[in-house]
Order: C-alpha cells, then structure tokens, then sequence
C-alpha cells in the first residue's frame, strides 16, 4: 500500500512538472496591423552592433577603405542605419532622422531590448511616413 501511494505520488509529480515545462508560444514582437521595420522599408541586417538596411541593399564591405554609403546612429551610439549612395539616398536619410529624433526623445532608449528598439524603429519611421502622406495630401487640396 505504501509502495502504491508513492508510485502515484511520483506520477503525479512527473505529470504536473511536465505540464509546466511545455513550451509556450513566444509573444509576437509587435501586436497584429503595428507598424514593423519591414512595413517601413527596412530590414535588420545584423543585430550586433544593431544595423538597418533598406530592402534591396546589403551592408557594404569596404573597398580601398572607402565605404560604399554612410551610417546615421541612434541614441545609444550602436543601433545604426546604413544610408547608400544612390537615388534612395535622401528618402533613406529622411527616415533615419526621423528614427535618430525618437530615439533621443526616448529616456529608456538605452535599456531597450533589441526587439524593443527594432519596434520602436517601426513605429517611428511609420508614424512619421504617415504624417507626412497627410500633410502632402493637405497641399493638394
């Protein structure tokens, strides 16, 4: 009887802590329809140090010590977007500003997380795409 009630004991102990250990869908980085650094244009190149590259670019390498573009930092002097040289140029640079602005408003900038910062990147660059569509149509009015 006593060998029983500690069979059951032990069943019941391996049931409940395997219950506990299931794995748990991870929580999406943004919540559905947020605005995401890929919806603005960008991608996340290379997460250390933290570089946005606009969809279709890579990072460049360096050529005879000339690199290919600039780079426009955040806040924390590591996060970065890289700016190519081309025709995409100032619109790229444009968003950036917009990024680096937010970035210098925000006074837990650098205790963000990497998935933090990456949000908050989206939903800047986002918000002000979309400022700046109605202030455009404003004018053709």
């Amino acid at each position: 009887m006593n060998t029983r009630s500690i069979s059951c004991s032990i069943v019941l102990l391996f049931t409940i802590i395997a219950c506990r250990s299931t794995p748990q869908p991870a929580p999406s980085a943004a919540p559905v329809g947020a605005a995401t650094v890929e919806s603005s244009g960008w991608y996340v190149a290379s997460q250390d140090p933290l570089t946005f590259c606009p969809k279709g670019y890579k990072l460049p390498g360096v050529k005879y010590g000339i690199l290919d573009g600039e780079y426009v930092y955040l806040a924390d002097r590591k996060s970065r977007f890289f700016i190519p040289t081309g025709k995409d140029a100032q619109r790229c640079r444009k968003q950036a500003l917009v990024a680096r602005e937010a970035s210098l408003r925000d006074k837990n900038w650098f205790s963000r997380s990497v998935a933090s910062k990456i949000a908050a990147v989206g939903a800047s660059i986002s918000s002000a795409a979309s400022r700046s569509a109605h202030w455009v149509g404003q004018l053709g009015r």
